[in-house]
């Protein structure tokens, strides 16, 4: 593995590799988003929920 990295790429191959590593980037990115915005509607929804079902219906 170290002997790949002291390798010399061409303009090529180094788009390659940057064009994957940014779609890792993006798709972690947009996994991370996704996990807190779900997170965040659980714990802010579900007790706004439960409050509107009480106002609304009584019990």
């Amino acid at each position: 593995m170290t002997a790949h990295r002291k390798e010399l790429m061409t303009y090529e191959q180094w788009k390659v590799i940057f064009k994957k590593h940014i779609k890792k980037l993006i798709r972690q990115k947009a996994m991370n988003c996704l996990y807190w915005l779900v997170t965040i509607v659980i714990s802010v929804g579900l007790p706004l929920g439960m409050f509107f079902h009480w106002l609304f219906i009584g019990y």
